[in-house]
């Protein structure tokens, strides 16, 4: 029943029971529903999350997660998330079938469980595209850090580097829209710029 014997039989178009049972396992294999018993593994006495994040844990020298993992939550597919936190709470399944698959609506919602302690306030940030960045600047990739500057200034989709990287790559215009295009993209500059192997 791992990841790929589910998806070479479900290839085969399984009918009935069979395929309601592969796809019932392949949702419910979701890294994102994974998080909360690691996220609830991970709370100490005091309800508070630590020891979430190791410095300088991989080869790039970047920091890297541990246990909840809280580097690596899904980009929700749920357009209202408030909506999908207010119907799991009240358990309330007929609105969250309403929303989507119940399994991706609780995985949507992994983010909205980290809270700041009363009277704090929780901050998230991002450095956009900040491997590719600093990996185009040690390389000496002038073209790239160019391509980058053009999309800061302008925000233009026409330079948007991962686009522009895939439409190298695969030889026709890949936009942000294209996300299947934009995410080859992504993983070709990073994989390629670290040496990534046949899993990257």
């Amino acid at each position: 029943m791992t990841k790929r014997s589910v998806s070479a039989v479900l290839a085969h178009n399984p009918t009935g029971q069979v395929r309601q049972l592969l796809e019932l396992r392949r949702a419910g294999a979701r890294a994102s529903t994974r998080k909360f018993d690691a996220f609830l593994n991970s709370v100490d006495s005091d309800q508070r999350l630590r020891g979430t994040l190791r410095f300088h844990a991989s080869s790039t020298g970047r920091w890297a997660g541990s246990r909840f993992q809280p580097q690596n939550l899904k980009k929700p597919e749920t357009k209202d998330l408030d909506a999908a936190v207010n119907a799991i709470i009240a358990g309330d399944m007929a609105r969250i079938r309403e929303l989507g698959a119940p399994l991706t609506v609780a995985g949507d919602i992994v983010r909205g469980i980290i809270c700041a302690a009363p009277g704090h306030v929780l901050v998230g940030a991002d450095f956009s595209a900040i491997e590719s960045r600093v990996l185009a600047w040690l390389a000496g990739e002038e073209w790239k850090l160019d391509t980058y500057r053009k999309y800061d200034a302008a925000g233009n989709p026409e330079f948007e580097p991962y686009c522009v990287m895939a439409s190298q790559a695969l030889r026709r215009t890949v936009t942000p829209d294209d996300e299947v295009g934009r995410a080859f993209g992504k993983v070709y500059d990073l994989a390629f710029g670290f040496g990534g192997g046949v899993g990257a």
